[in-house]
Protein backbone atom coordinates (compact mmCIF):
# COMPACT_ATOMS: atom_id res chain seq x y z
CA UNK A 1 0.00 0.00 0.00
CA UNK A 2 1.47 3.32 -1.05
CA UNK A 3 2.17 5.88 1.62
CA UNK A 4 -0.07 8.93 1.74
CA UNK A 5 1.60 12.27 2.36
CA UNK A 6 0.03 15.57 3.33
CA UNK A 7 2.93 17.52 1.84
CA UNK A 8 5.15 16.93 -1.16
CA UNK A 9 7.89 19.20 0.20
CA UNK A 10 8.85 20.33 3.69
CA UNK A 11 10.75 23.58 3.05
CA UNK A 12 13.51 24.46 5.53
CA UNK A 13 15.25 27.83 5.82
CA UNK A 14 16.59 30.30 8.35
CA UNK A 15 14.24 33.04 9.50
CA UNK A 16 16.62 35.52 7.89
CA UNK A 17 16.05 33.83 4.50
CA UNK A 18 12.24 33.91 4.69
CA UNK A 19 11.83 36.12 1.61
CA UNK A 20 13.94 33.82 -0.60
CA UNK A 21 12.22 30.72 0.80
CA UNK A 22 8.78 32.23 0.14
CA UNK A 23 9.74 32.78 -3.50
CA UNK A 24 10.84 29.12 -3.78
CA UNK A 25 7.58 27.97 -2.15
CA UNK A 26 5.54 29.96 -4.68
CA UNK A 27 7.50 28.43 -7.55
CA UNK A 28 6.94 24.91 -6.23
CA UNK A 29 3.22 25.53 -5.70
CA UNK A 30 2.96 26.80 -9.28
CA UNK A 31 4.10 23.29 -10.27
CA UNK A 32 1.18 21.87 -8.24
CA UNK A 33 3.33 20.69 -5.32
CA UNK A 34 1.94 20.79 -1.78
CA UNK A 35 4.51 22.69 0.25
CA UNK A 36 4.86 23.04 4.01
CA UNK A 37 6.43 26.40 4.72
CA UNK A 38 5.72 28.68 7.67
CA UNK A 39 6.87 32.13 6.62
CA UNK A 40 5.61 33.57 9.93
CA UNK A 41 7.74 31.21 12.02
CA UNK A 42 9.47 32.92 14.94
CA UNK A 43 10.38 29.84 16.99
CA UNK A 44 13.99 28.64 16.86
CA UNK A 45 13.27 25.35 18.63
CA UNK A 46 12.45 22.10 16.83
CA UNK A 47 9.34 20.74 18.58
CA UNK A 48 6.92 17.81 18.28
CA UNK A 49 4.66 19.71 15.86
CA UNK A 50 7.59 20.19 13.47
CA UNK A 51 8.44 16.49 13.80
CA UNK A 52 4.86 15.47 12.89
CA UNK A 53 4.88 17.70 9.80
CA UNK A 54 8.19 16.16 8.70
CA UNK A 55 6.60 12.71 9.02
CA UNK A 56 3.77 13.86 6.72
CA UNK A 57 6.18 15.08 4.03
CA UNK A 58 7.49 13.13 1.03
CA UNK A 59 10.62 15.29 0.65
CA UNK A 60 12.54 17.86 2.66
CA UNK A 61 14.21 20.77 0.84
CA UNK A 62 16.75 22.71 2.89
CA UNK A 63 18.13 26.08 1.79
CA UNK A 64 21.62 26.33 3.28
CA UNK A 65 23.04 29.78 3.95
CA UNK A 66 25.27 31.37 6.56
CA UNK A 67 22.21 32.18 8.64
CA UNK A 68 20.82 28.65 8.18
CA UNK A 69 24.11 27.07 9.30
CA UNK A 70 23.94 29.13 12.51
CA UNK A 71 20.32 28.05 13.17
CA UNK A 72 19.82 25.16 15.62
CA UNK A 73 16.27 24.74 14.24
CA UNK A 74 17.52 24.23 10.67
CA UNK A 75 20.13 21.73 11.81
CA UNK A 76 17.62 19.78 13.92
CA UNK A 77 15.06 19.57 11.09
CA UNK A 78 17.72 18.71 8.50
CA UNK A 79 19.06 15.87 10.72
CA UNK A 80 15.54 14.42 10.87
CA UNK A 81 15.20 14.58 7.09
CA UNK A 82 18.64 13.09 6.59
CA UNK A 83 17.83 10.17 8.89
CA UNK A 84 14.66 9.47 6.87
CA UNK A 85 16.58 9.77 3.58
CA UNK A 86 14.20 12.46 2.22
CA UNK A 87 16.61 15.40 2.37
CA UNK A 88 17.38 17.46 -0.76
CA UNK A 89 20.08 20.03 0.02
CA UNK A 90 20.67 23.33 -1.76
CA UNK A 91 22.87 26.37 -1.18
CA UNK A 92 21.85 29.99 -1.67
CA UNK A 93 25.31 31.37 -0.83
CA UNK A 94 28.86 29.98 -0.49
CA UNK A 95 28.47 28.53 3.00
CA UNK A 96 29.79 25.06 3.91
CA UNK A 97 27.43 23.78 6.65
CA UNK A 98 28.63 22.09 9.81
CA UNK A 99 29.00 18.36 10.37
CA UNK A 100 27.45 16.15 9.11
CA UNK A 101 26.13 18.21 6.20
CA UNK A 102 29.53 19.41 5.00
CA UNK A 103 30.09 16.05 3.32
CA UNK A 104 26.83 16.09 1.37
CA UNK A 105 26.27 17.49 -2.10
CA UNK A 106 24.38 20.76 -2.31
CA UNK A 107 22.61 22.10 -5.44
CA UNK A 108 23.45 25.72 -6.17
CA UNK A 109 20.40 28.02 -6.18
CA UNK A 110 22.25 31.33 -5.89
CA UNK A 111 20.86 33.88 -8.35
CA UNK A 112 17.38 32.34 -8.47
CA UNK A 113 14.60 34.97 -8.53
CA UNK A 114 10.88 35.04 -9.26
CA UNK A 115 11.71 35.99 -12.87
CA UNK A 116 15.06 34.27 -13.43
CA UNK A 117 15.76 30.54 -13.50
CA UNK A 118 19.14 28.99 -12.76
CA UNK A 119 20.38 25.53 -13.83
CA UNK A 120 20.37 24.30 -10.23
CA UNK A 121 16.63 24.90 -9.89
CA UNK A 122 15.90 22.55 -12.82
CA UNK A 123 18.02 19.92 -11.03
CA UNK A 124 16.01 20.38 -7.83
CA UNK A 125 12.72 20.01 -9.72
CA UNK A 126 14.05 16.89 -11.42
CA UNK A 127 14.91 15.27 -8.06
CA UNK A 128 11.60 16.28 -6.43
CA UNK A 129 9.58 15.30 -9.50
CA UNK A 130 11.20 11.86 -9.67
CA UNK A 131 10.37 11.14 -6.02
CA UNK A 132 6.75 12.14 -6.71
CA UNK A 133 6.49 9.97 -9.83
CA UNK A 134 6.45 13.04 -12.10
CA UNK A 135 9.13 12.30 -14.67
CA UNK A 136 10.15 15.05 -17.05
CA UNK A 137 8.89 17.84 -14.79
CA UNK A 138 12.17 19.73 -15.20
CA UNK A 139 11.52 19.90 -18.97
CA UNK A 140 8.35 21.87 -18.33
CA UNK A 141 10.16 24.81 -16.69
CA UNK A 142 11.66 26.59 -19.75
CA UNK A 143 8.55 26.16 -21.95
CA UNK A 144 6.64 29.22 -23.12
CA UNK A 145 2.83 29.05 -22.63
CA UNK A 146 2.26 28.47 -26.34
CA UNK A 147 4.64 25.46 -26.30
CA UNK A 148 3.15 23.61 -23.32
CA UNK A 149 0.39 21.77 -25.18
CA UNK A 150 2.83 19.10 -26.41
CA UNK A 151 4.14 18.54 -22.87
CA UNK A 152 0.56 18.23 -21.54
CA UNK A 153 -0.17 15.64 -24.23
CA UNK A 154 2.96 13.68 -23.32
CA UNK A 155 2.19 13.81 -19.56
CA UNK A 156 -1.64 13.74 -19.41
CA UNK A 157 -1.78 12.50 -15.79
CA UNK A 158 0.61 15.08 -14.37
CA UNK A 159 -1.11 17.52 -11.92
CA UNK A 160 -0.15 20.46 -14.16
CA UNK A 161 -1.69 18.81 -17.22
CA UNK A 162 -4.82 17.88 -15.25
CA UNK A 163 -5.18 21.47 -13.97
CA UNK A 164 -4.66 22.87 -17.47
CA UNK A 165 -7.26 20.46 -18.87
CA UNK A 166 -9.76 21.47 -16.17
CA UNK A 167 -9.16 25.15 -16.87
CA UNK A 168 -9.57 24.59 -20.60
CA UNK A 169 -12.85 22.75 -19.99
CA UNK A 170 -14.10 25.58 -17.77
CA UNK A 171 -13.15 28.17 -20.39
CA UNK A 172 -14.52 26.21 -23.35
CA UNK A 173 -17.93 27.97 -23.43
CA UNK A 174 -16.24 31.35 -23.14
CA UNK A 175 -13.75 30.54 -25.92
CA UNK A 176 -16.57 29.33 -28.18
CA UNK A 177 -18.59 32.49 -27.50
CA UNK A 178 -15.55 34.70 -28.08
CA UNK A 179 -14.88 33.07 -31.47
CA UNK A 180 -18.52 33.57 -32.46
CA UNK A 181 -18.28 37.26 -31.56
CA UNK A 182 -15.06 37.64 -33.52
CA UNK A 183 -16.76 36.12 -36.56
CA UNK A 184 -19.75 38.45 -36.13
CA UNK A 185 -17.53 41.54 -36.05
CA UNK A 186 -15.07 40.34 -38.71
CA UNK A 187 -16.06 42.92 -41.34
CA UNK A 188 -16.92 45.75 -38.96
CA UNK A 189 -15.40 49.20 -39.54
CA UNK A 190 -16.19 52.60 -38.01
CA UNK A 191 -17.16 53.89 -41.47
CA UNK A 192 -20.00 51.34 -41.65
CA UNK A 193 -21.28 52.20 -38.16
CA UNK A 194 -24.41 54.30 -37.67
CA UNK A 195 -22.61 56.62 -35.24
CA UNK A 196 -23.37 57.95 -31.78
CA UNK A 197 -26.80 59.54 -31.20
CA UNK A 198 -27.07 63.33 -31.13
CA UNK A 199 -25.68 64.84 -27.95
CA UNK A 200 -23.68 61.78 -26.87
CA UNK A 201 -19.93 62.54 -26.83
CA UNK A 202 -17.19 60.11 -27.81
CA UNK A 203 -16.41 59.10 -24.23
CA UNK A 204 -14.65 55.91 -23.08
CA UNK A 205 -16.48 56.19 -19.74
CA UNK A 206 -19.58 54.78 -21.48
CA UNK A 207 -17.83 51.39 -21.77
CA UNK A 208 -18.60 49.12 -18.82
CA UNK A 209 -15.41 48.30 -16.90
CA UNK A 210 -13.51 51.49 -17.78
CA UNK A 211 -13.22 53.59 -14.62
CA UNK A 212 -11.80 57.13 -14.53
CA UNK A 213 -8.28 55.93 -13.64
CA UNK A 214 -8.26 53.37 -16.45
CA UNK A 215 -9.67 55.96 -18.86
CA UNK A 216 -6.78 58.33 -18.08
CA UNK A 217 -4.30 55.48 -18.49
CA UNK A 218 -5.77 54.46 -21.84
CA UNK A 219 -5.65 58.07 -23.05
CA UNK A 220 -1.98 58.27 -22.11
CA UNK A 221 -1.34 55.15 -24.20
CA UNK A 222 -3.09 56.53 -27.29
CA UNK A 223 -6.56 55.03 -26.76
CA UNK A 224 -8.69 58.14 -26.26
CA UNK A 225 -11.75 57.47 -28.43
CA UNK A 226 -14.33 54.74 -28.92
CA UNK A 227 -13.11 54.26 -32.48
CA UNK A 228 -9.51 53.51 -31.46
CA UNK A 229 -10.79 51.12 -28.78
CA UNK A 230 -13.17 49.44 -31.25
CA UNK A 231 -10.28 48.69 -33.66
CA UNK A 232 -7.93 47.25 -30.99
CA UNK A 233 -6.10 44.08 -32.10
CA UNK A 234 -5.13 41.09 -29.96
CA UNK A 235 -1.46 41.97 -29.50
CA UNK A 236 -2.21 45.58 -28.58
CA UNK A 237 -4.82 44.67 -25.96
CA UNK A 238 -2.30 42.38 -24.23
CA UNK A 239 0.21 45.24 -24.11
CA UNK A 240 -2.43 47.55 -22.64
CA UNK A 241 -3.31 45.02 -19.93
CA UNK A 242 0.35 44.77 -18.95
CA UNK A 243 0.93 48.56 -19.03
CA UNK A 244 -2.22 49.35 -17.02
CA UNK A 245 -1.81 46.52 -14.52
CA UNK A 246 -5.10 44.88 -15.56
CA UNK A 247 -5.98 41.23 -15.09
CA UNK A 248 -5.01 38.90 -17.91
CA UNK A 249 -7.63 38.86 -20.68
CA UNK A 250 -9.68 41.51 -18.81
CA UNK A 251 -10.29 43.53 -21.99
CA UNK A 252 -11.63 40.44 -23.79
CA UNK A 253 -13.64 39.12 -20.86
CA UNK A 254 -15.33 42.48 -20.21
CA UNK A 255 -15.80 42.92 -23.98
CA UNK A 256 -14.50 46.48 -24.19
CA UNK A 257 -14.01 46.24 -27.95
CA UNK A 258 -17.52 44.90 -28.58
CA UNK A 259 -19.02 47.52 -26.25
CA UNK A 260 -17.24 50.33 -28.14
CA UNK A 261 -18.57 49.00 -31.44
CA UNK A 262 -22.12 48.72 -30.08
CA UNK A 263 -21.97 52.34 -28.89
CA UNK A 264 -20.75 53.48 -32.30
CA UNK A 265 -23.71 51.61 -33.78
CA UNK A 266 -26.00 53.84 -31.72
CA UNK A 267 -26.88 51.16 -29.17
CA UNK A 268 -27.18 52.17 -25.48
CA UNK A 269 -24.55 51.08 -22.92
CA UNK A 270 -24.93 47.76 -21.15
CA UNK A 271 -24.36 48.88 -17.56
CA UNK A 272 -27.05 50.85 -15.71
CA UNK A 273 -24.63 53.51 -14.52
CA UNK A 274 -23.32 54.05 -18.06
CA UNK A 275 -26.87 54.11 -19.41
CA UNK A 276 -27.72 56.88 -16.93
CA UNK A 277 -24.73 58.89 -18.20
CA UNK A 278 -25.81 58.24 -21.79
CA UNK A 279 -29.37 59.48 -21.02
CA UNK A 280 -28.02 62.58 -19.28
CA UNK A 281 -25.95 63.45 -22.34
CA UNK A 282 -29.03 63.17 -24.55
CA UNK A 283 -31.25 65.21 -22.21
CA UNK A 284 -28.63 67.95 -21.98
CA UNK A 285 -28.44 68.12 -25.77
CA UNK A 286 -32.25 68.41 -26.08
CA UNK A 287 -32.56 71.10 -23.39
CA UNK A 288 -29.88 73.32 -24.91
CA UNK A 289 -31.40 76.37 -26.74
CA UNK A 290 -31.38 76.30 -30.52
CA UNK A 291 -29.00 78.58 -32.38
CA UNK A 292 -30.49 82.10 -32.81
CA UNK A 293 -32.07 82.84 -36.19
CA UNK A 294 -30.61 85.89 -37.95
CA UNK A 295 -32.81 89.04 -37.65
CA UNK A 296 -33.15 89.34 -41.44
CA UNK A 297 -34.88 85.97 -41.59
CA UNK A 298 -37.45 86.83 -38.90
CA UNK A 299 -40.86 88.41 -39.48
CA UNK A 300 -41.11 92.11 -38.62
CA UNK A 301 -43.38 91.42 -35.67
CA UNK A 302 -40.88 88.92 -34.27
CA UNK A 303 -38.00 91.38 -34.59
CA UNK A 304 -39.82 94.04 -32.55
CA UNK A 305 -40.39 91.69 -29.60
CA UNK A 306 -37.75 92.18 -26.92
CA UNK A 307 -36.00 89.08 -25.66
CA UNK A 308 -36.62 88.62 -21.95
CA UNK A 309 -33.55 88.67 -19.74
CA UNK A 310 -31.96 85.41 -18.68
CA UNK A 311 -32.92 83.80 -15.38
CA UNK A 312 -29.83 85.08 -13.59
CA UNK A 313 -30.61 88.67 -14.69
CA UNK A 314 -34.10 88.34 -13.16
CA UNK A 315 -32.52 87.42 -9.84
CA UNK A 316 -30.09 90.35 -9.94
CA UNK A 317 -32.86 92.86 -10.76
CA UNK A 318 -35.05 91.44 -7.97
CA UNK A 319 -32.27 91.78 -5.38
CA UNK A 320 -31.48 95.37 -6.46
CA UNK A 321 -35.20 96.34 -6.32
CA UNK A 322 -35.54 94.89 -2.82
CA UNK A 323 -32.54 96.86 -1.58
CA UNK A 324 -33.87 100.14 -3.01
CA UNK A 325 -37.31 99.53 -1.48
CA UNK A 326 -35.71 98.85 1.91
CA UNK A 327 -33.73 102.09 1.77
CA UNK A 328 -36.88 104.05 0.81
CA UNK A 329 -38.80 102.47 3.70
CA UNK A 330 -36.09 103.48 6.15
CA UNK A 331 -36.27 107.12 5.00
CA UNK A 332 -40.08 107.07 5.29
CA UNK A 333 -39.99 105.72 8.86
CA UNK A 334 -37.38 108.29 9.84
CA UNK A 335 -39.55 111.08 8.50
CA UNK A 336 -42.72 109.84 10.26
CA UNK A 337 -41.16 109.24 13.70
CA UNK A 338 -39.12 112.44 13.55
CA UNK A 339 -42.19 114.69 13.17
CA UNK A 340 -42.60 115.48 16.94
CA UNK A 341 -38.93 116.31 17.30
CA UNK A 342 -39.12 118.71 14.39
CA UNK A 343 -42.13 120.47 15.98
CA UNK A 344 -40.31 120.90 19.32
CA UNK A 345 -37.26 122.31 17.59
CA UNK A 346 -39.49 124.78 15.75
CA UNK A 347 -41.06 125.86 19.13
CA UNK A 348 -37.66 126.49 20.72
CA UNK A 349 -37.74 123.47 23.05
CA UNK A 350 -35.27 120.62 23.42
CA UNK A 351 -35.61 117.24 25.15
CA UNK A 352 -33.40 115.64 27.81
CA UNK A 353 -34.00 112.75 30.22
CA UNK A 354 -35.23 115.22 32.90
CA UNK A 355 -37.83 116.70 30.56
CA UNK A 356 -38.14 119.54 28.09
CA UNK A 357 -36.16 122.73 28.47
CA UNK A 358 -36.22 125.97 26.50
CA UNK A 359 -33.56 126.85 24.03
CA UNK A 360 -32.36 130.42 24.56
CA UNK A 361 -30.73 132.23 21.73
CA UNK A 362 -27.12 133.25 22.30
CA UNK A 363 -26.45 137.02 22.30
CA UNK A 364 -23.38 137.61 20.21
CA UNK A 365 -22.67 140.89 22.07
CA UNK A 366 -22.63 139.20 25.50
Amino acid sequence: MAEKYTYDVFLVSAIEDTEFADMVARRLRALKMKVWFDKKRDSRTFDSKDARNVEKSRNMLVLWSKAADESDWVHAVARTGRSRNILVQTAIDDVVPRDPFHVDDRIDLSGLTSRKLVPGYASVIGVLGKSQGRKGLEDYLPLAPKDRAAWFKKHPKDPIAVAASSKAAANAPYVSEMRARQKEWADWTPAKAAGLPAGVPDDLALVGGIADKVKIGLSGLGISSLETLAMLDDERHKELEADLGLRKEQILREEWIEQARELLEGKPPRAKVDLALWTRFQETAVSEPAEPVPAMAMPAAAVSVETPPEGKDHIKIGILTAILCLIGLMFLLAWVFGKDERERSAAGMNVCPAGEYPVFPVDPDG
